[in-house]
């Protein structure tokens, strides 16, 4: 990953041409994890290797998805602060010096790219430019508010069994209007998304043994969502806020690795890190952690505990309700009625 001062220099250090992205996605779409490996020349980089991950080896039924590409110019974060967490190559070029690790917090041009073709049955993606394998059941997008994508990951890895996700070594050109930097004050802003409410449910939720269809995982993910949803506020509330102080819990342990790895060197970046911790601490404390930083403003903490669990619930109604949706546009699209019109 690289960070540039501007749009400007940007386009001065990355080289743009002109390709055919839809071939990338189409090459590796839909393939076994086995007949991925001579599209790469046996040169492919795998993720650390879980157990799950060692068994889809084993067995060669792990199949492509999704397929991401990297991307190139406006970040599209809504929050700075990747530069915190970076480590080999990328990290020494940003802490060459105070003012390219300050110009790297507060930029919104970056390239970000995986240098080879790159499995993984992870659940992290961003959707600026995704192919997808919709031949079979894939779960829904969750059409409301930011972070939707990372979200269909993790739906993704907890309901489609052996389903895995390629990143292609290429990245694709995000030219929008320039915006702003970053304040550096921006940094003690932790993301506390109401999308981090349902990813952090979705990897909470263990499915039983006997459930492997696609089918069957969304509709029992679905009614754990529909449950919890209707959970009276209290205990809503105390299952939301546990899930949150686990989750920071380890984000600030995470945070100490990474002081402890690099001996808190160097002091610029060791002084953001501990003032990011402090802000986890505080987070953790309040009295509405419970409430998400994009439903709370404008409403009052009771008003928007109870829109929290209503679109709990209804995003339950979604999962459960998916196959069928999702086999209904099908026969829709077979009997030659499709789901759009021209305007």
């Amino acid at each position: 990953m690289s960070f540039y001062r501007d749009r400007e220099r940007l386009l001065q250090e990355v080289q743009l041409e002109t390709i055919d992205i839809i071939s990338w996605h189409e090459r590796i779409l839909g393939k076994r994890l086995r007949d991925c490996l001579p599209e790469s020349d046996k040169d492919i980089h795998l993720e650390k290797i879980s157990p799950n991950f060692a068994d889809i080896l084993r067995s060669g039924k792990g199949r492509v998805r999704a397929t991401v590409a990297g991307h190139c110019g406006d970040s599209g974060t809504g929050q700075p602060g990747l530069p915190l967490y970076l480590q080999g190559d990328a990290r020494n070029r940003v802490m060459n010096s105070e003012q390219i690790y300050n110009e790297a917090l507060t930029t919104r041009e970056v390239s970000r790219a995986v240098k080879r073709l790159t499995i993984s049955e992870g659940y992290l993606l961003m959707a600026s430019h995704i192919g997808l394998d919709i031949r079979e059941l894939l779960p829904p997008f969750f059409p409301l508010l930011r972070s939707e994508d990372v979200l269909f990951g993790a739906t993704l890895r907890s309901c489609v069994d052996e389903g895995l996700i390629a990143f292609l070594p290429l990245a694709v050109h995000h030219n929008p209007l320039p915006r702003p930097h970053f304040g550096k004050e921006e940094l003690d802003r932790i993301p506390h998304q109401f999308s981090s409410y349902l990813i952090l449910l979705t990897l909470s939720f263990k499915h039983s043994h006997n459930s492997n269809s696609t089918e069957t995982r969304l509709k029992t993910l679905g009614e754990f969502f529909m449950r919890t949803g209707a959970l009276k506020e209290k205990a809503f509330s105390e299952t939301i806020t546990e899930l949150w102080l686990a989750s920071i819990s380890k984000h600030i342990q995470t945070l100490e690795e990474l002081l402890d790895a690099y001996d808190g060197s160097p002091a610029y970046w060791s002084e953001d890190i501990l003032n990011r911790i402090e802000a986890l601490r505080d987070l953790a404390t309040s009295d509405d952690l419970d409430i998400p930083s994009d439903i709370g403003p404008g409403r009052d903490p009771k008003e928007a505990r109870a829109l929290c669990r209503r679109l709990v619930r209804r995003y339950g109604e979604l999962l459960y309700w998916w196959p069928v949706i999702f086999d209904a546009a099908k026969d829709l699209k077979d009997c030659g009625k499709g789901m759009l019109r021209e305007l």
